[in-house]
């Protein structure tokens, strides 16, 4: 069961008086600084104070500045050079990458020459023992082709890594160096 209750008469409500409080007076707590016609005027306003500085203590900020300047060059140069060493390395990479592939194209053309003539070579044996001795002189020369193939395609890999670590290593000793 639910409970309604009924309202028969809107209620008024009287509003409440505005009172007026005056503002107290503001305390200024530092002297009024003149409207500045320039921003030179206003910066210049702004360093009077440091201008009543003790000397010692302006010349050790003016020290810290220049060390802070001195310290932000040096970091740029660093960042410069170990930019151009970065570059160089991905030049290496890329130049050792291009030979790389290059040298593996023409050790694959290598095998490929060489298996056509071992085809060729098959096709005009006149006995089965002779095929035979053909196809084991053929997988025995293969597997060392190929074992110095690996072997040279290895040392050239890792000259390559070295060309393309060394200018990074040095210009990341390089700054130590100085220190």
């Amino acid at each position: 069961m639910a409970v309604t209750k009924k309202v028969s008469k809107p209620v008024a409500v009287a509003a409440a008086p505005v009172v007026e409080v005056a503002a107290p007076a503001v305390i200024a707590a530092a002297p009024a600084v003149e409207a500045a016609t320039s921003p030179v005027e206003v910066v210049s306003e702004m360093m009077k104070p440091f201008a009543q500085m003790p000397e010692a203590f302006r010349a050790n900020a003016e020290q810290g500045i220049e060390k802070a300047r001195a310290q932000y060059a040096a970091l740029k140069g660093n960042a410069e050079a170990f930019s151009e060493k970065l570059e160089e390395s991905f030049t290496a990479a890329q130049s050792g990458a291009r030979v790389f592939n290059g040298k593996v194209l023409d050790l694959f053309r290598a095998q490929v020459d060489a298996g056509f003539a071992h085809i060729n070579a098959l096709f005009q044996v006149a006995s089965v023992s002779e095929a035979i001795k053909l196809q084991q002189d053929y997988a025995k020369a293969q597997t060392e082709a190929l074992q110095a193939q690996s072997k040279d395609l290895a040392d050239f890999a890792k000259q390559v890594g070295e060309q393309v670590v060394e200018p990074v290593k040095a210009s990341i000793v390089m700054p130590f160096k100085a220190a």
